[in-house]
């Protein structure tokens, strides 16, 4: 099984720098013939089809379900989850399940601003970070997502707990997951395209657990999509931060000091009541600030179990050490940018899962 997944890991390592030059509908329809439980969600690495489409295996084809029309005569419908924001279900068409959410009255603005969000993130390179927008339709509140049947990253503990794989194993796939965390961070951003304001993932300052319930588990193998951004606003011109950059303001209530909320994002008046006019916007570097705690969370305990040895001690703990110092930085100006931290623990990785292969391949079964 183990042998299994480092070949898989490494097939899909290869697909991505294929997609890079451009995959074409064959290498979709060769996938979607697969009957393998990591093929199931296969599709999502065809890059063939155009932005609101997706490729069916069944018609061998990209295939558009988007507009108003075809959404109203989607089904049958299963409910999936009901949030603040809108209500799922999953439907079937053409061979998948996929995910229809339909807006909740009350939050109907926060609905379009996702649905503009996801067609902002579609479009700039390196989307496959975040879930495809299938189609949408304003006059019904509807928008059509992947069906991801894994669940949200939160919950990535107890789908690795049922697993039986070696320690090191799961140490990949959770630097795999950190990996794709972070490459959304760098697509949201807007560090892929010169064009592209940032936005700031503003409904995630209550800890890593509620971060990571907006991202989807698409693969045991750790990739990880950004799902919900129906609170990620780009910065603007509007809202100036105390240095004149375009900034935001997530919400309009003042936040309670933990270590998981930017110091910028606190109310800097401590003798003066709250005033939602007064309080200065700030920029995406907030999202910088909590990176560290996430990769944290990510790692779990599974990290304690392997860096055991005062080599792996020294390329790990003080390079990751150094990353959090500067990750959480008082001045935001100061902060690395997503695409610096990427990097970093790109490199990071590299040294520690050499290291990890080098020092001590056989490591204890997790229980």
């Amino acid at each position: 099984a183990e042998t299994v997944m480092r070949v898989w890991s490494g097939f899909f390592l290869l697909l991505q720098l294929y997609e890079s030059q451009g995959a074409q509908g064959p290498v979709c329809l060769w996938l979607s013939g697969l009957r393998v439980p990591t093929a199931s969600q296969a599709w999502m690495h065809c890059t063939s089809c155009s932005q609101l489409q997706f490729w069916s295996p069944t018609e061998r084809r990209c295939v558009a379900v988007g507009d108003c029309g075809a959404l109203s005569v989607l089904g049958p419908r299963q409910a999936l989850a009901v949030g603040g924001v809108k209500r799922m279900n999953i439907v079937s068409t053409g061979g998948f399940n996929l995910t229809l959410s339909t807006a909740i009255v009350p939050a109907l603005s926060d609905f379009n601003d996702g649905i503009r969000a996801l067609l902002d993130l579609n479009g700039r390179p390196g989307s496959r970070a975040v879930v495809p927008l299938f189609g949408y339709c304003r006059d019904t509140q509807q928008m059509l997502t992947p069906y991801y049947p894994l669940g949200s990253a939160d919950h990535l503990d107890q789908l690795l707990a049922g697993k039986q794989m070696a320690r090191a194993d799961e140490l990949r796939v959770r630097v795999r997951a950190i990996e794709a965390y972070l490459d959304a961070l760098v697509v949201l951003h807007g560090h892929t395209s010169a064009d592209a304001r940032p936005r700031v993932l503003c409904d995630a300052r209550e800890g890593p657990t509620k971060l990571l319930s907006q991202f989807l588990v698409a693969t045991l193998e750790g990739q990880i999509v950004l799902n919900d951004v129906d609170a990620a606003p780009a910065v603007d011109s509007s809202c100036p931060t105390p240095t004149g950059a375009p900034g935001v303001k997530c919400g309009h209530r003042q936040f309670l000091e933990t270590d998981f909320v930017a110091p910028e994002m606190l109310w800097p008046h401590k003798t003066r009541a709250f005033s939602d006019e007064d309080m200065p916007c700030y920029t995406e570097k907030v999202d910088i600030w909590r990176v560290p705690k996430t990769v944290a969370h990510l790692f779990s305990d599974v990290i304690d179990h392997v860096v055991t040895t005062p080599s792996m001690d020294i390329v790990f703990r003080r390079r990751m050490d150094a990353l959090k110092r500067d990750c959480t930085v008082r001045d935001p100006l100061l902060r690395p940018s997503a695409l610096e931290v990427r990097q970093r623990f790109h490199d990071l990785a590299i040294s520690l899962l050499v290291n990890l292969d080098d020092e001590d391949p056989d490591f204890p079964t997790s229980n």
